[in-house]
């Protein structure tokens, strides 16, 4: 799968807000966390730092404009 980056976020209840929007759109989805951010939520479950969002080239515009429609509301 060709990855392209959705939507960044250091707000937890936002990301998954976005990851609720994709499930129930039946697209997948991958989130990642790098740097030590991801580390302390190990630790502490609880992270720091900035959360991506990507879905595949296919699945890209779907998700871009169901993101839209979210924000705007």
């Amino acid at each position: 799968m060709n990855e392209i980056k959705l939507f960044s976020s250091t707000d937890d209840i936002l990301i998954s807000q976005v990851c609720e929007i994709l499930k129930e759109n039946n697209i997948p989805f991958i989130k990642k966390q790098e740097g030590s951010g991801a580390y302390v939520g190990v630790l502490f479950g609880s992270t720091i730092g900035i959360k991506d969002i990507y879905v595949s080239e296919e699945d890209y515009e779907k998700a871009k404009e169901l993101i839209k429609v979210f924000k705007n509301n």
